[in-house]
Order: C-alpha cells, then sequence, then structure tokens
C-alpha cells in the first residue's frame, strides 16, 4: 500500500513503504528494549532507525514512523528524550559506526560524545571526515573525552592547511615558488622546466585512499599499527630507516625501463641495505608471485636482503622482528 505523506521534521512530501512481517517484528522487539531503558539506548535508536526503517519514506503498520515511534515513546515517558533528540542519538551512533567501521580507527580509549561526533557529520568527505578525528585525537592525548569544540577545533586545523596547500600550488602554478630565497620548479620532459600542476607530489609512497585509515608518526604515514610499532622499534635501536619511501630502480629484463617502486622499510645497518616488509591481511597466497617478482627487482638493483614478517607479529612483537631482521643483515654479505 502506498500514499502520500508530508514528513513532520523536513517538510518534504515522501512516499510510504510498509514494513515486511519480519521487519514488524524487529520493530516491535526494538521498541520494546527501548521502552525497558536498555542501557545501550544509543544503539538501539540507531538500529530502529537505521536497520529497521532505513529511511523515513518506511512505515510499520503497526507502529508507525521512526517519528511517531519517538513522539509516542516520549509521550508515554518511557523514554524521557524527545523526538528530535531521538534523531540525533541515531545520527550520532551511525557516525560512531562509521569512524570505527569504515574508517576503521579505533576510539575505543576515548569517549566520544554525541555533539562531537554531530557536528564530525556535518562533514561528508569522508577523507576529510578522517583528518579530523585524527587531529582530535592527536590533539586530544591524554584526555579522556573528545568534545564537540575539539572536533571544531580540529576542523579549522585541517581547513587552515588545505587553505594554505591551496595559495601555495597557485603560486606554484605560475612556474616557480618563492619561499625565502628557495625556488622550486616542476621539471619538464622536453623543455627543462615546466608550471607545476595541481598533483600532490610526495616521494613517501603512502597515499591517502578515502575508506583507508593513515597513521601518523614522527611527521611520517605509515599504512597500519604495525608499521607504526615498527618504526617505533628501528628507532630505539638507533638504526637509519626509510619508511613507505619511492625508490627509482631499473628494470633489467627491458630496454631503457626506469620505474618508481616502494618498500615498508629501506633499512640501513652495517654498511648494507636491507628491506623489511610488513605483510597485512591483503598480503594473500594468490599474490606471492607478484610479492616474489617485485622482490627480485629491488635484489637486481642492489638490495640482496629482503625479510617479510607476518603483520599480527610486528604489531606484538615488533623489538623480536627488528632483532630478527638485523640479525639476518648482519650475517649476510
Amino acid at each position: 500500500m502506498f500514499y502520500i505523506k508530508v514528513d513532520a521534521l523536513t517538510g518534504e512530501i515522501m512516499e510510504e513503504k510498509y514494513l515486511s512481517p519480519k521487519e514488524e517484528l524487529e520493530c516491535s522487539r526494538t521498541i520494546a528494549s527501548l521502552i525497558k531503558r536498555n542501557k545501550e539506548l544509543e544503539y538501539f535508536l540507531w538500529y530502529l532507525k537505521f536497520k529497521v526503517f532505513k529511511t523515513d519514506k518506511r512505515k510499520s503498520r503497526q507502529h508507525g514512523s521512526f517519528s511517531q515511534v519517538c513522539t509516542k515513546l516520549y509521550q508515554d515517558k518511557n523514554i524521557s528524550l524527545a523526538p528530535s533528540t531521538c534523531y540525533e542519538i541515531a545520527w550520532a551512533y551511525e557516525e560512531k559506526r562509521l569512524i570505527t567501521e569504515v574508517i576503521q580507527i579505533d576510539i575505543s580509549h576515548v569517549n566520544l560524545s554525541v555533539h562531537a561526533r554531530l557536528q564530525l557529520r556535518k562533514e561528508t568527505s569522508i577523507e576529510i571526515k578522517t583528518k579530523i578525528i585524527q587531529t582530535a585525537l592527536s590533539d586530544c592525548i591524554g584526555k579522556k573525552s573528545i568534545t564537540q569544540k575539539d572536533i571544531i577545533n580540529a576542523k579549522n586545523k585541517i581547513f587552515q592547511y588545505l587553505h594554505e596547500k591551496e595559495k601555495l600550488l597557485s603560486i606554484s602554478n605560475n612556474q616557480t615558488t618563492k619561499i625565502g630565497i628557495a625556488k622550486t620548479y616542476a621539471v619538464g620532459v622536453d623543455s627543462g622546466v615546466s608550471p607545476c600542476t595541481n598533483e600532490v607530489i610526495n616521494n613517501q609512497g603512502v597515499p591517502f585512499y578515502p575508506n583507508k585509515p593513515i597513521y601518523t608518526w614522527q611527521g611520517m604515514r605509515f599504512r597500519s599499527k604495525a608499521e607504526v610499532q615498527i618504526a617505533k622499534a628501528l628507532d630505539r635501536v638507533g638504526v637509519l630507516f626509510m619508511p613507505n619511501c619511492l625508490a627509482r630502480l631499473t628494470d633489467p629484463r627491458k630496454t631503457d625501463s626506469r620505474r618508481n617502486m616502494e618498500a615498508d622499510f629501506f633499512v640501513f645497518y652495517e654498511g648494507k641495505w636491507g628491506i623489511l616488509e610488513v605483510d597485512g591481511p591483503s598480503h594473500k597466497p594468490e599474490s606471492r608471485v607478484n610479492e616474489q617478482e617485485r622482490d627480485r627487482l629491488f635484489q637486481h638493483n642492489g638490495i640482496a636482503i629482503i625479510q617479510r614478517f607476518i603483520n599480527s607479529r610486528c604489531e606484538r612483537h615488533p623489538d623480536d622482528v627488528v632483532r630478527e631482521f638485523l640479525q639476518i643483515i648482519k650475517k649476510i654479505g
């Protein structure tokens, strides 16, 4: 059955669909849990909004729309939250789910307030949202909670940085960028010098992907917590290392072939170079052939020592991994 109805919150005309029998049962169970004042109030309001009703266009024959359910619960005093607050709580929980499941940032050690999450919700770009929450966590080290003000400050920092970067790129489009007495040029293939483009160039090979987390330590970027732990362990022993850094090398099987390749860690120890690779979940048996081919290219270019370690071991026992790796470098050659 379909009919036209005006949404009480937005004033929009919308087409409603009734819930299926299975969804009706889920709806009733969730409402019952709310009535019992379950400690997981946030979760149940989110579940009702995003899992049962899914959109404001859906309606239960027995209970009505999500808005009507919230109004009824408020009127009956089963929960002392206004319908608008129920919406906000559901939205805030969805933001928490995005942070932990989509962006994959661990916030279990800190309380991210409802108002902080609602503030974060205003940013629609996953990439910018990721940078904001990472900045807020970095700024609030030692604090037990992150407030709305913390999110606003982090957002202002990010946008100030982006604005400054945009200004620099705008200047570089005029062929040169002047910082103090230094000038930077974009070198063309034929003419020698050409205008810089808006492409962000970075010799560190870690790219920013919207749905993948980037971890930072000491001004460097890493793809995983395991990589950060290995970097810290290498730092503790005081060796020279370059994480996620692009290298320019030759493919000996091809004529005039030069290409960029990246290693997780280039490590220099006792006069020798080695590569330490952190093999995470993406390193599957079927990709092993490609990885071996990649390792051979490094070996053809003089890096004889290449060792791979499982992600979980690197994260839990980084010092043992580094100790073993350095012993291998010491013995070989």
